[in-house]
């Protein structure tokens, strides 16, 4: 089973990525402001296999498509392929 202490490290050390993808849009926009939620797969191999956003209040292409593009790429430790794949929702506020 995946625990929530792995899943927490591993969201919590891309931060920066995720706050890095508000910050570049904000520079051309600097009332952007609002919170997204994105949806990601992982499988067991620890590799995400599928990302969307699943709200956001932002509106705003750039945002989305950075954050899901960073995502794509984070990785878990793999885990039995008898486990199966988690589903984890994450929510960002900005601005």
């Amino acid at each position: 089973n995946r625990g929530s202490e792995e899943l927490s490290r591993v969201i919590n050390s891309h931060n920066d990525a995720i706050e890095y993808c508000y910050k570049k849009e904000s520079k051309l926009n600097p009332n952007l402001k609002g919170d997204v939620q994105v949806e990601f797969t992982i499988g067991y191999n620890g590799r995400v296999k599928a990302v969307r956003i699943v709200r956001s209040s932002m509106r705003n292409k750039n945002v989305e498509k950075c954050i899901t593009s960073r995502v794509r790429g984070w990785r878990f430790k793999p885990i039995d392929k008898s486990e199966g794949d988690v589903k984890v929702r994450q929510k960002y506020i900005f601005g």
